[in-house]
């Protein structure tokens, strides 16, 4: 037996599932397919921009993802044989309701 949908999105990385959210959101039937048969770790997007959280936002899963997140997150840069820690906070966006990067 099958169920009809509206959309069928292929991949369920981020934005697949961000497309499948604001799909359903508006009231389509959605069916998301992907070719692992396992979650991918890691993420390919360790880090959320500010301006992914206000895209996400008019789907209600901001909060959500705020309360799990590191809103002031670290990075190592290699260079060479050399590392450098600096912190992502420092980076922070005044022009934005979420003025940071989450990790």
């Amino acid at each position: 037996m099958t169920t009809a949908v509206d959309i069928l999105v292929v991949g369920a990385g981020t934005t697949g599932l961000s497309l499948a959210l604001q799909a359903h959101d508006h009231g389509a039937r959605v069916r998301v397919v992907e070719r692992r048969p396992e979650p991918f770790r890691p993420s390919c997007a360790l880090i959320l921009h500010p301006r992914t959280l206000e895209v996400l936002r008019p789907l209600g899963v901001t909060d959500a993802l705020l309360e799990l997140a590191d809103t002031a997150p670290t990075a190592h840069l290699h260079l060479g044989s050399r590392v450098a820690e600096t912190g992502l906070a420092d980076l922070a966006l005044p022009d934005t309701a979420f003025p940071h990067f989450c990790h």
